[in-house]
Protein backbone atom coordinates (compact mmCIF):
# COMPACT_ATOMS: atom_id res chain seq x y z
CA UNK A 1 0.00 0.00 0.00
CA UNK A 2 3.11 3.06 0.75
CA UNK A 3 4.63 2.12 -2.39
CA UNK A 4 1.17 2.65 -4.38
CA UNK A 5 0.98 5.92 -2.36
CA UNK A 6 4.38 6.70 -3.31
CA UNK A 7 3.68 6.35 -6.92
CA UNK A 8 0.27 8.42 -6.76
CA UNK A 9 2.36 10.89 -4.95
CA UNK A 10 5.51 10.95 -7.57
CA UNK A 11 2.77 10.44 -10.25
CA UNK A 12 1.03 13.92 -8.54
CA UNK A 13 4.43 15.78 -8.16
CA UNK A 14 5.01 15.35 -11.81
CA UNK A 15 1.77 16.77 -13.29
CA UNK A 16 1.97 19.78 -11.08
CA UNK A 17 5.59 20.34 -11.81
CA UNK A 18 4.30 20.05 -15.65
CA UNK A 19 1.11 22.01 -15.46
CA UNK A 20 2.66 25.02 -13.11
CA UNK A 21 5.43 24.97 -15.72
CA UNK A 22 3.28 26.49 -18.56
CA UNK A 23 2.86 29.94 -18.95
CA UNK A 24 -0.87 29.66 -19.00
CA UNK A 25 -1.90 26.66 -16.79
CA UNK A 26 -4.84 28.74 -15.18
CA UNK A 27 -6.53 28.31 -19.17
CA UNK A 28 -8.77 25.81 -21.16
CA UNK A 29 -9.74 25.41 -24.48
CA UNK A 30 -12.84 23.85 -25.81
CA UNK A 31 -14.11 23.34 -28.97
CA UNK A 32 -17.93 23.87 -29.63
CA UNK A 33 -20.18 21.90 -31.58
CA UNK A 34 -19.09 23.78 -34.57
CA UNK A 35 -15.58 23.00 -34.23
CA UNK A 36 -14.46 26.64 -32.97
CA UNK A 37 -11.68 26.63 -30.48
CA UNK A 38 -12.94 29.14 -27.48
CA UNK A 39 -10.13 29.77 -25.21
CA UNK A 40 -11.44 30.08 -21.29
CA UNK A 41 -9.85 30.86 -18.18
CA UNK A 42 -10.77 29.56 -14.33
CA UNK A 43 -12.80 32.63 -12.46
CA UNK A 44 -13.09 29.52 -9.78
CA UNK A 45 -12.42 26.25 -8.97
CA UNK A 46 -14.12 24.07 -5.98
CA UNK A 47 -15.24 20.65 -5.10
CA UNK A 48 -18.77 19.46 -4.26
CA UNK A 49 -18.34 16.30 -1.42
CA UNK A 50 -22.05 15.69 -1.32
CA UNK A 51 -22.08 15.80 -5.16
CA UNK A 52 -19.14 14.35 -5.72
CA UNK A 53 -17.86 16.58 -8.36
CA UNK A 54 -15.01 19.42 -9.11
CA UNK A 55 -16.71 22.14 -10.43
CA UNK A 56 -15.07 25.18 -12.68
CA UNK A 57 -16.43 28.62 -13.45
CA UNK A 58 -14.76 29.70 -16.59
CA UNK A 59 -14.86 32.79 -18.77
CA UNK A 60 -14.19 33.66 -22.12
CA UNK A 61 -13.60 37.13 -21.11
CA UNK A 62 -16.73 38.46 -22.76
CA UNK A 63 -19.30 40.31 -21.13
CA UNK A 64 -23.00 40.96 -21.18
CA UNK A 65 -25.11 43.94 -21.55
CA UNK A 66 -24.46 44.75 -18.07
CA UNK A 67 -20.65 44.79 -18.52
CA UNK A 68 -20.35 42.19 -16.43
CA UNK A 69 -18.04 38.83 -17.52
CA UNK A 70 -19.42 35.93 -19.13
CA UNK A 71 -19.46 33.00 -17.34
CA UNK A 72 -19.94 28.77 -17.76
CA UNK A 73 -19.73 26.25 -15.30
CA UNK A 74 -18.27 22.97 -15.94
CA UNK A 75 -17.69 19.95 -13.68
CA UNK A 76 -15.81 16.65 -13.59
CA UNK A 77 -17.03 14.18 -11.36
CA UNK A 78 -14.11 12.69 -8.60
CA UNK A 79 -13.64 9.93 -6.48
CA UNK A 80 -11.73 10.34 -3.04
CA UNK A 81 -9.15 7.51 -4.13
CA UNK A 82 -8.81 8.71 -7.23
CA UNK A 83 -8.66 12.67 -7.86
CA UNK A 84 -6.05 13.43 -11.02
CA UNK A 85 -7.11 14.33 -14.17
CA UNK A 86 -5.78 12.47 -17.34
CA UNK A 87 -6.21 12.87 -20.68
CA UNK A 88 -9.49 10.79 -20.23
CA UNK A 89 -10.90 13.49 -18.08
CA UNK A 90 -14.20 14.74 -19.24
CA UNK A 91 -15.71 17.77 -18.32
CA UNK A 92 -19.70 18.63 -18.38
CA UNK A 93 -21.74 21.33 -18.86
CA UNK A 94 -23.96 22.51 -15.13
CA UNK A 95 -27.12 22.58 -16.96
CA UNK A 96 -29.07 21.70 -13.87
CA UNK A 97 -30.93 25.39 -12.61
CA UNK A 98 -30.93 24.10 -9.28
CA UNK A 99 -26.80 23.11 -9.25
CA UNK A 100 -26.41 26.52 -11.06
CA UNK A 101 -27.92 28.43 -8.83
CA UNK A 102 -25.71 26.67 -6.02
CA UNK A 103 -22.79 27.48 -8.10
CA UNK A 104 -24.15 31.13 -8.64
CA UNK A 105 -24.15 31.81 -4.38
CA UNK A 106 -20.44 30.67 -4.09
CA UNK A 107 -19.04 32.85 -6.83
CA UNK A 108 -21.57 36.04 -5.34
CA UNK A 109 -20.45 35.35 -1.70
CA UNK A 110 -16.65 34.79 -2.66
CA UNK A 111 -16.95 38.36 -4.69
CA UNK A 112 -18.67 39.49 -1.75
CA UNK A 113 -22.22 40.27 -3.35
Amino acid sequence: MEDMNELFNEKLEKKLKEVMAQKDFYKFTFIDENDKEIEYEIVLTFKSKSRKKIYYVLTDKTTNENNELNVTVYYIDYDEDYMMMDDDTTFHPVVDDEELSMVYDVLHKLQGN
